[in-house]
């Protein structure tokens, strides 16, 4: 019996099947924000103030944030799993504690905690100011993103519209922190932002992979041989496809 080496097959381009698998699961991202909201608002209620007036505008953003994190991860991620969903949403967390220990070392304060207690509106004066970090920031992590969880050079731009999401939604709060003057109490204060971030990610990341289970532990990969057919990630190969047999079955 004579042994040949088949060359390796190339997987094919994916059905229409993934691809609505992957905006289910931003689907699933959208109705996981809103859920996180309202989770949010809840605990800010027990920890710091009643916001429930502002409950509208939240369940809008934190849809939109969530539709912007599921989405571009689904574009960036080609063998999603529970665990990678998990690095993802943990990197966005430690992209925002860069964000404000980057705010506490360039910016010298200048207002305190109590002084913005005292505004009838947003501190426009300070975002103005925090403006270049901002911007720089939401680049810079837009490719740290893309290069850690990408493949393709053109995955930096769901990650730039996702970064800049979360940056007017989350992030424009913890660039502020440098400008002010923060006491010894006002780090209680510092402490519960930092809770309720966290709260606010754990939350959004464990909605969205209960609401888009399917996709992330019964994702398929595709193969090309005989059409497209699917098989289960556990028996696909290194490249997303099954290996070629070693032994010629016409010999």
């Amino acid at each position: 019996m004579t042994v040949t080496r088949q060359p390796a097959r190339q997987p094919a381009r994916q059905p229409a099947s993934q691809h609505r698998a992957r905006w289910t699961f931003a689907l699933a991202g959208t109705l996981a924000g809103a859920v996180s909201a309202v989770v949010f608002a809840w605990v800010h209620d027990v920890l710091i103030s009643d916001i429930w007036f502002f409950i509208v505008p939240m369940l809008l953003a934190g849809a939109l944030s969530g539709l912007c994190l599921s989405a571009s991860f689904a574009m960036l991620v080609s063998r999603p799993t529970a665990r990678t969903w998990a690095w993802y949403n943990a990197t966005h967390v430690g992209l925002l504690t860069a964000l404000g220990v980057i705010s506490l070392l360039v910016y010298e304060p200048v207002t305190t905690i109590e002084e913005l207690m005292l505004l009838d509106e947003p501190p426009d004066f300070l975002f103005a100011q925090a403006m270049p970090l901002m911007v720089g920031f939401t680049l810079g992590s837009a490719v740290t993103v893309a290069v850690l969880f990408g493949r393709r050079w053109w995955h930096a731009i769901p990650c730039a519209v996702s970064m800049t999401v979360v940056m007017l939604t989350l992030g424009t709060n913890v660039a502020v922190l440098g400008l002010v003057d923060l006491t010894v109490s006002d780090f209680y204060v510092l402490g519960e932002l930092a809770l309720l971030i966290v709260v606010l990610v754990v939350v959004f990341a464990g909605a969205a992979a209960g609401f888009g289970w399917f996709y992330l532990f019964h994702s398929y990969v595709y193969t090309a041989p005989g059409g497209p057919r699917r098989i289960r990630r556990a028996e696909a190969g290194a490249g997303g496809h099954r290996r070629p047999p070693d032994v010629d079955p016409r010999q």
